[in-house]
């Protein structure tokens, strides 16, 4: 995307003379925030002007990545953070990580502070309560029709530093704006800023660890996070390019040149959320997914599933009485589960996905562990509607009319009815075949009748909250916080097919309705603690 730039008596008057100059070694600790990606982040900065050498630790040093300056002025990135499998937990890992080049020339600016040739200075402003010095840099693309907007705060007197007069920073503001509207904010904050050149011991590699090369596949995630977050153009580079890597990858196509701007503003959104949650070491990663392109308005459409009040109770305690418990259950591994189906976006029907999941695998164990055979979701859209049994097709559904249901007219198979539409149609009656039930039995908020109800009845149907984070879980234990343990009443159906323990760490295994290509391959580990995300809140067993 290219710029022109605006003159700049649009913000008043034009103080000539001035230059902002930044110094070539320093040390600060600031605070990244990008409300859009709900991202509010901690990090800190070491430079060395003179080696070239840089760090930077991101949530307090739960990442750390080095840029290291050989002799031959070649430029090497390396990361180092816990990383935790099966056989170890919180294990310090070491990674070379592959730059492309026009990443490796652009770190020629040698800083990490904003593009200070750029800006011009505008006037003194007062920034909570402390004086400063206000710049800022306007350029227009006619691509687009977009402007960004850069402004930079300083302290208010320049400092001496070896020959030069350099400024601190205080904040810096981008903004990207297409008329009055803002498509993208972020905003850095700067606090301990120091002028004093680091202990080189900062920059070295720990001695013990090996640092074998990363080389990422599809190439999503930044090398260099901190200098594409200062620099945007950077930043719109390397994403326009792994969006078109992604577009490749997941079959994505789009009506108008407008259209596509606005899904790459998504991605970018996106695709920062991802690394900075990554950043965070967790008991789970996330990754770019087929999601990754939707609006919080197409994915709230995953919230299909509506509780009926006689059957969720949230005051109720939830009791992990299981503490000491060992055992395993999975009952992929008899083959009681169908394979995992994708939903979409088109239709809030994943009540209708997990119940006929559940009742699959119930027909399957009663039958003696033969004859698995997929039920037709299609006809539970179709047919659930009006009556006793008010679902409400791709509107979303209650599980429980769903069941009584199939107690009271039968459930058809998809061989019989037909495929996944995406959508609501007319309810084909005349079917060769009908599988009914007897009915359901909802367990209560206790982690050792659950795991029993799973055991002796097979598979549960159980109803989850939804966080950002969970649309591009990739793989681990999940564990968000921000995933409510009391969710409100429309919420996302799943099916609980087991429960295991690593690392001390016990999960339910659940699985979803978002397709293989998300989470591991279709399926989903949620920590056991604390009801993560309200799973045993309202789940239910079939009864054959």
């Amino acid at each position: 995307m290219s710029y022109s730039r605006v003159v700049l008596c649009l913000f008043g008057v034009h103080y000539a003379g001035a230059t902002l100059l930044w110094p070539e070694t320093y040390h600060f600790r600031a605070v990244l925030k990008i409300p859009s990606a709900n991202i509010t982040e901690p990090y800190e900065v070491w430079a060395d002007g003179e080696t070239e050498n840089y760090r930077f630790d991101f949530y307090n040093g739960m990442t750390k990545i080095f840029r290291k300056q050989s002799v031959n002025n070649e430029t090497t990135y390396y990361s180092i953070n816990p990383e935790s499998t099966g056989s170890y937990l919180n294990k310090e890992v070491c990674h070379e990580l592959q730059a492309d080049s026009r990443l490796v020339s652009s770190v020629l600016r040698k800083t990490y502070l904003p593009l200070s040739g750029r800006l011009s200075f505008v006037g003194k402003e007062s920034l909570n309560n402390v004086k400063t010095n206000k710049w800022v840099y306007r350029a227009k693309s006619t691509e687009y029709d977009v402007t960004v907007d850069h402004r930079v705060w300083t302290l208010t007197k320049s400092i001496i530093s070896g020959n030069s007069k350099v400024w601190i920073p205080i904040r810096h503001e981008y903004r990207l704006l297409q008329g009055d509207r803002e498509l993208d904010f972020m905003q850095h904050d700067y606090a301990n800023f120091t002028l004093d050149q680091p202990d080189s011991t900062v920059f070295n590699l720990p001695t013990d660890l090996k640092c074998p090369l990363y080389e990422s596949e599809l190439r999503y995630e930044a090398v260099d996070p901190i200098l594409e977050l200062v620099n945007p153009d950077l930043e719109h580079a390397r994403t326009s390019k792994a969006f078109e890597i992604y577009k490749l990858k997941h079959n994505k196509e789009y009506k108008t040149k407008d259209e596509h701007f606005m899904r790459l503003q998504v991605f970018k959104n996106n695709l920062r959320y991802i690394q900075s949650i990554n950043r965070q070491q967790n008991s789970y990663k996330l990754a770019v997914n087929h999601l990754a392109d939707a609006t919080e308005d197409e994915l709230s459409v995953f919230l299909g599933t509506e509780i009926s009040s006689e059957l969720y109770d949230s005051d109720s305690e939830f009791v992990d009485d299981d503490i000491n418990a060992k055992g395993y259950l999975d009952w992929r591994i008899t083959g009681a589960v169908t394979s995992v189906k994708d939903q979409t976006t088109l239709c809030g029907s994943c009540y209708a996905f997990a119940v006929a999941s559940a009742v699959e695998s119930a027909a399957y164990i009663r039958n003696g562990f033969q004859h698995l055979e997929e039920l037709s979701e299609q006809a539970i859209i179709d047919c659930t509607w009006g009556g006793s049994f008010a679902n409400h097709g791709c509107d979303g559904g209650k599980p429980d009319y769903s069941l009584n249901w199939i107690r009271e007219y039968g459930i058809f198979y998809k061989k019989d009815y037909g495929p996944y539409l995406a959508m609501a149609g007319y309810c084909d009656k005349d079917q060769p075949r009908l599988l009914t039930i007897s009915g359901f039995e909802q367990a209560p908020r206790n982690v050792s009748i659950v795991k029993r109800m799973l055991r002796r009845k097979g598979p549960m149907i159980a109803a989850i909250s939804l966080t950002r984070s969970l649309h591009f879980y990739s793989s681990g234990i999940y564990n968000d916080s921000n995933c409510s343990s009391n969710p409100d009443k429309r919420v996302h159906s799943v099916v609980i097919i087991g429960y295991g323990k690593e690392n001390g760490q016990k999960f339910w295994i659940v699985k979803n309705s978002y397709g293989k290509q998300w989470g591991e391959k279709g399926y989903l580990r949620l920590d056991m603690k604390d009801n993560v995300c309200g799973i045993a809140n309202y789940a239910l067993a079939v009864r054959m």
